[in-house]
C-alpha cells in the first residue's frame, strides 16, 4: 500500500479526516507501516493489539 489509504497518501487523508471530524471527536492519527492493522501493535508504544487499545483507550 505504500503507506497509502485507498490510494490517498497519509497527510491528504488526514486533512480529509479532520475537515469532515475535527468539531465532533478528538482525532489521533499513526502511520503504520506494518500493515497487520495493529495486531503486531504500534512501533514504540505497544506490541499488539490490546495493548494498542489499552493505548488509546488512555488517551
Amino acid at each position: 500500500m505504500h503507506l497509502r489509504m485507498g490510494g490517498i497518501l497519509p497527510f491528504e487523508f488526514l486533512r480529509y479526516l479532520s475537515s469532515i471530524y475535527a468539531d465532533k471527536c478528538d482525532l489521533r492519527f499513526y502511520v503504520y507501516r506494518k500493515q497487520c492493522w495493529y495486531h503486531k501493535g504500534i512501533e514504540s508504544i505497544s506490541n499488539n493489539i490490546d495493548e494498542t487499545r489499552e493505548y488509546l483507550k488512555d488517551k
